[in-house]
């Protein structure tokens, strides 16, 4: 009996050397199962919204408006975006009407947001003064074709001209013009040609110096 004992627990399998037969199938199935449940995740999961490395990011323009009056076929307010170019707020209206005065009108220059753009008729050549209109939200007319002086000089309108354009005014350099421009977009336009004197480099001297070259608009 004790020797029969021992064949029967000699014959069991040792502890911790090898898998059944039973286990080895089990696995694979659980492989399998795996695998193909992983796979299936990768081929339908949807890409994350957002914007990946390397990926062009497309920028809405920035809208604004601008009133048209003057020898257009629909004067009024027009609607464009920003960087939108005189020619632009004219076809915006209509384009021009029959009597208008093309070759006095500079349709490059880019407008700015609550601008007003005064096309000039057949009738106004020779009458170079600017159009304005001011009301309560300090709307600034704009004369888009060049105001000179009687002796034929160039008057520039310090509330649309940009740095440019003001270095062409004497004693007015970069710096200075880039101070007036940023003034301007923290403060508004001006309201009279004595307010150049509150940007920072301008006073009286300087400003009797232009005083006869510049412009509000409305002046």
């Amino acid at each position: 009996m004790g020797k029969r004992a021992k064949k029967v627990e000699s014959a069991k399998k040792p502890r911790g050397e090898g898998f059944s037969r039973n286990e080895i199938v089990a696995i694979v199935i659980f492989v399998v199962l795996a695998v193909g449940y992983t796979i299936f995740q990768i081929a339908t999961r949807q890409p994350k919204p957002g914007v990946e490395l390397g990926e062009d990011i497309e920028l809405q323009p920035k809208k604004i408006v601008v009133q048209v009056d003057g020898a257009v076929m629909k004067p009024g307010m027009v609607n464009l975006t920003e960087g939108a170019r005189v020619i632009d707020a004219i076809q915006a209206a209509g384009g021009f009407s029959e009597d208008a005065d093309t070759e006095s009108v500079n349709g490059a220059k880019i407008v700015q947001d609550q601008e007003r753009i005064y096309v000039p008729s057949k009738n106004d050549r020779g009458n170079l003064s600017s159009a304005w209109d001011t009301n309560t939200n300090r709307i600034r007319g704009v004369s888009y074709y060049d105001n000179v002086d009687s002796q034929g000089r160039r008057i520039v309108n310090v509330n649309t001209a940009n740095v440019s354009e003001l270095m062409e005014l004497p004693g007015i350099g970069e710096t200075l013009a880039g101070r007036i421009v940023e003034y301007r977009k923290r403060n508004g336009p001006f309201e009279k040609v004595e307010d150049l004197m509150m940007v920072e480099g301008i006073g009286e001297g300087k400003l009797a110096a232009i005083r006869a070259l510049v412009t509000t608009g409305g002046d």
